[in-house]
């Protein structure tokens, strides 16, 4: 008999980013949460990604515990593989059976947009999310951070970003790699004023929420201009991932190095928040 899947499964409100794309490699699968609704991501043989409700329709197996056979979803159970638009295909104890259409995996909308994995309901717009590139208003490239989770609802941290501005890269260059706690932004008409060891770099800080759980950061120091995008993916109401990707005005490409001077500070920021909150 098979599983009552529900197919009218709704995610809330519009386009929600579920991570980084370099972190979903071909044949792999990922669990992402949103709202607590519980999604498989994967990406085919052709490169192409896939989000899904994780739960196969035949007996109600989770996908991610199967496998990737080329551009189909294969479940654990009983074998059987679902290709891209979720359709049954093939059944290994019936192999002849050619499955109703009746048999289909729940498929969520799923592109792929600024060095970001998107995922909304299957009658979404995909406008609504490619536009957000144009508002941005970039031509230079995106450089992927990390992603981490944060136990604290995103709301809050959307308002904790407007108190706890990340650090200019001519600081943490100046800091040699070294971006701690001891580093601390004092408010000052519009401005940051970062101190530590004696010596000081002041920033303009500029926080706008292009769209509802995606946030636009930049710093300005002098001439130099860094823009960091979060893309904020609500678990449930006390819980939210982040992800996070940098773009500078510098010709040269980020170096590894301010990437990961980044990644600490995006630590860091996680710790205040918990705290506080």
């Amino acid at each position: 008999m098979p599983y009552e899947l529900n197919q009218k499964t709704k995610l809330s409100g519009g386009w929600v980013s579920v991570g980084l794309s370099q972190d979903f490699q071909i044949g792999e699968l990922n669990i992402a949460v949103i709202d607590d609704t519980e999604l498989v991501i994967w990406r085919d043989q052709n490169g192409d990604v896939h989000a899904w409700d994780n739960r196969c329709p035949h007996r109600g197996m989770r996908f991610s515990l199967g496998f990737v056979r080329g551009n189909h979803l294969a479940c654990l159970y009983h074998g059987w593989q679902f290709r891209e638009d979720g359709q049954c295909v093939y059944t290994p104890a019936i192999p002849s059976l050619n499955p109703p259409k009746s048999i289909s995996a729940h498929v969520f909308c799923c592109i792929e947009l600024m060095g970001l994995i998107w995922v909304a309901n299957p009658d979404a717009n995909p406008e609504e999310v490619t536009i957000l590139k144009k508002d941005v208003h970039l031509s230079r490239d995106y450089v992927p951070i990390r992603s981490l989770i944060i136990q604290s609802s995103s709301k809050i941290i959307t308002e904790g970003l407007k108190s706890i501005p990340f650090p200019p890269s001519t600081w943490l260059e100046t800091r040699q790699k070294n971006c701690s706690e001891d580093v601390k932004a004092c408010e000052a008409r519009g401005t940051f004023i970062w101190e530590n060891a004696g010596t000081s770099i002041k920033a303009s800080y500029h926080m706008s929420e292009l769209n509802s759980g995606f946030i636009k950061l930049i710093c300005k120091v002098e001439d130099h201009i860094d823009i960091l995008l979060l893309a904020l993916q609500k678990i449930n109401i006390k819980k939210t991932a982040i992800h996070m990707i940098f773009a500078s005005d510098r010709e040269s490409s980020v170096p590894d190095s301010l990437r990961l001077a980044y990644a600490r500070w995006f630590k860091i920021f996680r710790h205040k928040m918990e705290k506080s909150f």
